[in-house]
């Protein structure tokens, strides 16, 4: 009975004591989106991978209908994220790809963030050009805490 009245009060101190999502560990939320491709007017992407350095993803929206997103939040702060077409319907504009939304929790305390990624894209849906994207490609902004369904 001793055991289980310490255990629920280490539950509650550890609870009371939590601090802020947004300031976990020194973190800031902030939103990251692919904000440029260089496409040419034919094509349109049916794939894309982002790395994160000194971040992880907390959600993903907008993600386009016939699309799968899969995250790999490594417990280094260097995130993957990767997402394709189903089918060729499913693929985007760069307009329709700038509206996917990674509300992503920094934490420069051991390293710099930076985002990187690529982009495949087609014309024909037999043959895919990739695209390397730099950190100037994506925005990053002030994420509201709204975005976060589970708070």
């Amino acid at each position: 009975m001793k055991r289980i009245l310490a255990t629920l009060i280490l539950l509650l101190a550890a609870s009371a004591s939590a601090v802020p999502l947004d300031t976990v560990k020194g973190g800031k939320l902030v939103s990251v989106s692919i904000s440029r491709v260089e496409t040419s007017v034919k094509e349109r992407i049916v794939s894309f991978e982002v790395d994160l350095t000194s971040a992880m993803i907390k959600s993903v929206s907008n993600v386009p209908k016939g699309w799968y997103v899969a995250i790999d939040n490594d417990a280094s702060w260097q995130t993957k994220v990767t997402g394709n077409a189903l089918v060729g319907a499913a693929a985007v504009s760069p307009e329709e790809l700038k509206q996917i939304r990674f509300v992503v929790e920094r934490d420069e305390s051991l390293s710099k963030f930076a985002v990187t990624g690529s982009v495949s894209v087609t014309e024909n849906f037999e043959q895919t050009r990739h695209v390397q994207l730099r950190n100037s490609d994506f925005e990053v902004g002030s994420s509201p805490r709204h975005l976060l369904s589970a708070e």
